[in-house]
């Protein structure tokens, strides 16, 4: 009973930690526009190893050949080597029913089975199962085209980085012999070397069947020799980053078989130089290609790991204004300080391990371009002009935005360079008490949103002014005469009348009133004055040209009793006389001295 207990008890775990594969796996491909197939080998132990994470090595199939053709065909091989347990296997759906080769084909969506592989599937496949940003690539005939040229420019074009990428039998025809056999334009032979030779991180393993031909179309043993040189010539080494061999074979399942263990010692070795890399959004690891983000400072936490050592970690932003290079702190758990601006925030993190190997993750942190805040002036009319003898005004509206809004200030400018800036308390229903200077007075408010997006209205207020300077004065007695030129009046031609409330101007014991008047043409305002007593008979006119920033006073006398001096008589010579101006709520006075000739001349701004 206890030995049939302990065989029980070491089937169970034997079956625990067997390996799995699943088959008719479903991801959703935004490339092809439909679901796509999959199967998936996982490692012995996946399943009660809950705290391991994997590398995961992509198997391409060939034409006339789909995703299950691999465990139909080589289950046996896979399950008998051990170095399935180090990483995940992921046999994608390389074609419906025609040939692809895992390029943009004509009848698929804009990405076709590149954009499956390179995006849509290690996306799917890194939110449903515990994976390392490590990956490799590799092939059999059409899908040992596909891995090398997806190695080369997937990075490039999606992305997503393969640290390794292995063929057989690789099918690097040209893109005549595809066109005629599938319709469909592959690329050249050092089109492909091209892209893939660069990349010298990635050892480059691939063989062909030495008696490998097809209907004497083409012989593909040589067709992947002349692979072998063209990468040589680009600049790789054979058996040091580029391993080509041809052994005994055909095109077949036979030969494939017998290669499958070589190339999984191939990705053992290949992957395990490489340190893995996670960026972290929110705390959870993240492989989106966008993810909304907020403009401003920003923190961009990650992970480090590798069995030697990561020796830093860098950081590379491109987004509008440019490139930044910055170096995280910290290493195991990293982070970086950024600073995200609207639109494309394209971040390439880097982990630089101990052995000199670099390996990366992306992310796209995009700052929405949200339409710039709404702000109403309720108060006034936007754009309009306003004139005012107030020294402040009240100004109010509202302001709305998406994100909320997050401030709203009201900037004040006079003409003379004087400033000032206030800020609301309640940016919805805003207000403002603000202090206008003399003159023209450029008001602006600001509404800011919450992703920083600044708009403005605004509005000119003219305040007038009637606080005045003597600029000059005459008194003549014999001419029996004044004259006053008041400066500092603040006018445009926005006002229509004369500065408010009545004016006067006195000497000694006469006053001379300064009644209203308006403007009479552009820039000018005249008031005619004429007072008549028992005695004497005054007549006055004020006109001014504001741009001159001067009033004209010109008041004569003429008694109706015929005395010479009429009313100005009374103005002793050799004697301080008081003076007096008001116009409108504004006075000011001083004492004259006029001379023995009865003068009196100032040019001085005296008061």
């Amino acid at each position: 009973m206890k030995k049939l207990l302990l065989f029980f008890l070491l089937t169970i775990s034997f079956a625990a930690q067997a390996m799995v594969w699943e088959t008719n796996k479903v991801y959703h491909s935004d490339s092809v526009g439909r679901d796509l197939r999959y199967g998936v080998l996982l490692p012995s132990g996946y399943n009660w190893q809950t705290n391991k994470y994997y590398p995961v090595v992509y198997m391409l199939h060939g034409r006339d050949q789909n995703d299950q053709t691999w465990y139909e065909e080589a289950y046996a091989t896979f399950m008998g080597t051990d170095h399935t347990n180090e990483f995940i296997i992921v046999f994608p759906q390389g074609s419906r029913w025609k040939a692809t080769y895992y390029e943009n084909s004509w009848f698929e969506y804009q990405n076709g089975y590149m954009g499956a592989v390179c995006r849509d599937l290690p996306k799917h496949i890194a939110q449903k199962y515990r994976v390392k940003n490590i990956r490799g690539i590799g092939g059999i005939s059409m899908g040992g085209y596909a891995a090398f040229r997806i190695a080369g420019c997937c990075d490039a074009y999606f992305n997503c980085r393969y640290c390794a990428a292995s063929s057989m039998s690789g099918a690097f025809v040209g893109p005549k012999v595809s066109k005629a056999l599938d319709n469909i334009r592959i690329l050249e032979t050092n089109e492909v070397a091209t892209a893939v030779a660069p990349k010298k991180f990635i050892k480059l393993f691939f063989d062909c069947g030495d008696n490998d031909t097809w209907m004497e179309v083409y012989n593909l043993a040589e067709i992947n020799m002349d692979m072998a040189n063209c990468l040589m010539q680009m600049g790789r080494r054979k058996n040091v980053d580029l391993v080509f061999s041809r052994p005994a074979g055909e095109h077949d399942w036979k030969y494939w078989r017998s290669r499958i263990p070589e190339h999984l010692d191939y990705f053992s070795k290949q992957l395990a130089l490489f340190p893995d890399i996670k960026i972290l959004i929110d705390g959870k690891y993240e492989d989106e290609d966008e993810v909304p983000a907020i403009q401003g400072k920003y923190t961009l936490t990650g992970t480090a790991e590798f069995k030697d050592g990561i020796k830093k970690v860098t950081v590379k932003q491109v987004s509008a204004s440019g490139t930044k290079d910055l170096v995280a702190e910290g290493t195991t758990n990293w982070q970086c300080e950024l600073t995200l601006e609207e639109g494309a925030n394209k971040i390439k993190a880097y982990a630089i391990a101990n052995n000199g190997y670099t390996n990366w993750a992306f992310v796209n942190l995009r700052v929405p371009k949200e339409a710039k805040p709404e702000i109403d002036i309720l108060s006034h009319k936007a754009g309009e002009k306003y004139f005012t003898y107030d020294e402040t005004i009240d100004i109010y509206g509202t302001a709305y935005a998406d994100s909320g809004v997050s401030n709203v200030y009201l900037s004040v400018k006079g003409q003379k360079g004087e400033a000032e800036t206030y800020y609301s308390t309640n940016c919805v229903n805003w207000s403002f008490t603000a202090k206008l200077y003399k003159g023209n007075n450029a008001l602006r408010v600001y509404a800011v949103s919450g992703h920083n997006l600044t708009n403005n209205v605004s509005i000119t207020v003219f305040r007038g002014s009637t606080d005045f300077r003597v600029k000059k004065l005459i008194v003549n007695k014999k001419r029996n005469g004044l004259n006053l030129y008041i400066s500092n009046i603040t006018q445009t031609n926005l006002v229509s009348v004369a500065p408010n409330g009545e004016g006067s101007i006195t000497v000694g014991d006469l006053t001379f009133p300064l009644q209203q008047g308006g403007w009479v043409k552009a820039n000018t305002f005249v008031s005619n004055y004429k007072i008549k007593t028992s005695d004497d008979k005054v007549t006055g006119k004020i006109h001014s040209k504001p741009n001159k920033d001067f009033f004209q006073c010109n008041l004569k006398t003429i008694t109706t009793n015929s005395v010479y001096w009429g009313g100005l008589q009374t103005i002793p010579f050799n004697s301080s006389v008081p003076l007096k101006v008001r116009i409108g709520d504004h006075e000011v006075s001083t004492n004259l001295f006029l001379d023995s000739q009865g003068k009196f001349k100032s040019n001085a701004p005296w008061f």
